[in-house]
């Protein structure tokens, strides 16, 4: 939980920056576009939420979204109280249920690492040529 609730914090504050760099007059198109991509991911990675469509679900027919940090910060917390209020071992769905979300968690961390690796250190060498602050995490 700890884990889902720092990568939440780090995805509210780059959304945030983001935003606020988007909002600036001046931006070429080019910026303002590379801007908006890091912001998708984002978005997508900390509610699920895809900007531009109509739900968060994916289109019939493709792969699902990976998990989003949102979604499993509440899934470990369910399953945390269940754990909490049992005095037994844990049962076999519950069991699974952990390694399920242990798997996913992975995942979503993998995500999360390649946005704050790769693009951002992409979308601070734009920053840099255009006079703007570096986005900081």
């Amino acid at each position: 939980m700890t884990q889902t609730f720092d990568a939440l914090a780090g995805l509210k504050k780059l959304c945030a920056q983001l935003k606020d760099l988007r909002a600036r007059a001046g931006l070429t198109p080019a910026l303002a576009e590379a801007l908006a991509a890091p912001e998708r991911k984002a978005a997508a990675l900390e509610t699920g939420a895809v900007q531009g469509a109509a739900s968060g679900r994916p289109a019939p027919g493709t792969a699902p979204a990976p998990a989003d940090f949102g979604q499993l910060h509440s899934q470990l917390a369910t399953l945390y109280n269940v754990l909490q209020q049992a005095d037994a071992a844990p049962t076999t769905q519950a069991a699974s249920a952990a390694a399920n979300l242990r798997r996913r968690l992975a995942e979503a961390t993998s995500l999360w690492n390649e946005l704050k690796g790769r693009d951002v250190d992409s979308i601070n060498a734009q920053l840099r040529t255009a006079g703007l602050p570096p986005l900081t995490l």
